[in-house]
């Protein structure tokens, strides 16, 4: 397959990175609201409406985002030399992107929908609410782990480590 000239690779590089940043940057927004609805918010109203925001950042900012990102990554790989396999750090970029994405879309995303539900019920009361709770912490772990792999990403992409893949 014809490779891309220098200016192709530098825009298809851009919006890699742009991608790549409104991921990152939505995923933090992910991890802050909900302390904020933790250790600010008194009234249960605002609880609910937090977690209706996260829903919007969800699914207007990180996933078309990450989407962007796994569509620009991939025609990275297709028409430069990088490749998919070519260099161990490349690969384990795939992995570790597929993993991410698999695992918000089989827990995260569901323990979003969950909580929107649970603090939409009438007298929700976050501090009684015990399985509201043990959801909310799950998430947060799970997206602080996920979040923290992307920064990863991030840094392996600056770096390269690791020699070519034979």
């Amino acid at each position: 397959m014809k490779k891309l000239k220098l200016k192709g690779r530098l825009w298809l590089k851009s919006f890699h990175v742009f991608f790549a940043a409104a991921w990152i940057g939505g995923a933090i927004s992910l991890i802050v609201l909900p302390l904020v609805s933790i250790y600010l918010v008194k009234n249960p109203n605002y609880t609910h409406a937090i977690n209706l925001a996260i829903k919007f950042i969800d699914i207007f900012v990180t996933i078309p985002a990450a989407i962007g990102s796994i569509i620009t990554g991939f025609m990275l790989s297709l028409l430069t030399n990088w490749g998919f396999f070519k260099h161990k750090w490349v690969t384990l970029k795939w992995i570790i992107t597929s993993v991410v994405i698999l695992v918000g879309a089989i827990w995260i995303g569901p323990w979003i929908s969950d909580l929107i539900q649970m603090s939409a019920s009438p007298g929700f009361n976050r501090l009684e609410n015990q399985t509201y709770q043990a959801t909310e912490n799950k998430y947060i772990f799970l997206h602080t782990s996920q979040t923290l792999l992307l920064i990863y990403l991030v840094f392996m992409s600056i770096f390269k480590p690791w020699k070519k893949a034979k």
